[in-house]
């Protein structure tokens, strides 16, 4: 690791946490469920295995306090959490067990007693420039330098966590110069035209969601006519004329239905193709995602271990979990939103995908001007999801702050990132909860003029 590059403080925990590894033949791994939990996982099982240890992955969908019971019942000596354990350091400090805990969410307290190391801690945001996978692949390659073909993972996690939409900062940077040099990663010009078979490619597209073609087979066809495509090829078969027409024709199409100019340039953004996978790094956090949201992150894991088998199963997965999120997008735009003063909201107990759908509503269906909340009603809880956009978060939008706020006046419990967050609230307590965030969004804007 260059010691010229990264922090002192950050070096030296990780240092630590290495030691506190190797000391151990045996781990219990701990992570988040999403495309960056998974990464972060996967990079950490894959350094185990490289250095003989024996160990298990648990991951969980979020870490509350029925997650956190099952973290005290562990019986293992030795455990790794990450993209998990901000919230609830002094818990986890309490286990009296060696813990390394690589996170990137809101740090709520610090701690010596514990190997913990997140971005926040030395001055980086975790929101940006540092996600889950990026810590853990920092773990990696301290223990070893020979770690440094994981960073095509760690870039799953990065696009999985949407940190690359800007372009890469903080940490983040650091994994992409390397990345780069080592040859692992290849970088190229984005495109509003989604990737792989045209046709297909543009009927299940909800990156971007356009209304009219995403779903609808007919409006697919007229628009490759209008474009003079043929439907059977594929992205990377089009020539220079092609993708000139075909991008005009969406950027069209998606500024009659209100997406601005922002989200269309965050669409064009740059992409990392990564050398051993043969895809892009938003294909394999893709991937991913549909693992966890799938419930099948051991197919996700396994196939970053290089199972064949599991990669292939991940892509039906991925085809099918695709699926699904176009139809409920499409429901959403046809059902339409709840507005209220300061937020957009919708309920998605029926179709579920509530942070997939509030981030594709934020930038393609909705009102930009306004944070997007979704709730799923859950057998015991309602899970709450929040997306905002760089705009908003420049008028003073908070939502890790708003979201931890509102839920506890309904003895919930929520937090994460100031542009994405999530929580839960018991049941019954959405209406109050919803007039709660929404002044509490108010404040935040009041305060910020």
């Amino acid at each position: 690791m260059d010691g010229n590059v990264l922090p002192s403080k950050l070096l030296n925990r990780l240092s630590k946490a290495a030691d506190v590894v190797r000391s151990h033949d045996f781990v219990q791994v701990f992570s988040h469920y999403d495309a960056d939990g998974l990464s972060a996982a996967s990079i950490i099982a894959n350094v185990l295995l490289r250095e003989g240890k024996e160990f298990r992955v648990t991951t969980f969908t979020t870490l509350d306090e029925d997650s956190m019971q099952e973290i005290r019942n562990c019986d293992y000596d030795c455990m790794i959490i990450t993209d998990l354990g901000a919230s609830y350091i002094p818990e986890i400090e309490a286990l009296e067990k060696d813990v390394v805990v690589l996170d990137h969410h809101t740090v709520q307290s610090d701690s010596e007693k514990i190997c913990y190391a997140n971005p926040h801690l030395v001055g980086i945001d975790g929101s940006f420039g540092a996600c889950g996978a990026t810590m853990a692949f920092l773990f990696a390659i301290t223990v070893n330098e020979k770690n440094w073909d994981l960073v095509q993972i760690a870039f799953g996690g990065i696009t999985g966590d949407k940190q690359h939409i800007k372009g890469v900062t903080g940490l983040n940077t650091y994994l992409l110069e390397e990345g780069v040099k080592r040859g692992y990663i290849t970088t190229s010009e984005g495109s509003l035209i989604p990737p792989g078979p045209i046709s297909r490619s543009l009927y299940y597209s909800t990156e971007p969601y356009i209304r009219g073609i995403t779903g609808n087979q007919a409006g697919v066809d007229k628009l490759l006519q209008d474009a003079k495509i043929a439907a059977d090829k594929t992205s990377l078969d089009f020539t220079n004329d092609e993708k000139r027409k075909l991008s005009s024709l969406i950027a069209v199409k998606l500024t009659e239905q209100g997406v601005s100019v922002d989200s269309m340039t965050e669409l064009s953004r740059t992409r990392y193709y990564l050398r051993d996978w043969k895809m892009d790094a938003e294909s394999l956090a893709e991937l991913l995602d549909a693992c966890g949201r799938t419930m099948t992150q051991g197919v996700g894991i396994a196939m970053c271990l290089g199972s064949k088998d599991d990669l292939l199963r991940a892509m039906e997965l991925r085809d099918e979990y695709n699926r699904s999120i176009m139809e409920a997008s499409v429901k959403l735009d046809n059902d339409g939103l709840k507005h209220m003063r300061n937020m957009q909201c919708f309920d998605s107990t029926e179709t579920g995908f509530t942070g997939i759908l509030c981030g594709i509503i934020m930038r393609y269906i909705g009102d930009p001007s306004k944070p997007t909340i979704g709730l799923n009603t859950a057998e015991d809880r309602i899970k709450v999801s929040g997306r905002a956009t760089y705009k908003q978060l420049d008028r003073g939008i908070d939502l890790a702050v708003a979201l931890k706020d509102a839920t506890k006046t309904v003895g919930g419990e929520g937090g994460g990132h100031s542009i994405a967050s999530g929580g839960s609230i018991p049941l019954g307590t959405s209406e109050e909860f919803l007039n709660n965030l929404d002044t509490i969004l108010g404040s935040q804007i009041s305060s910020a003029r």
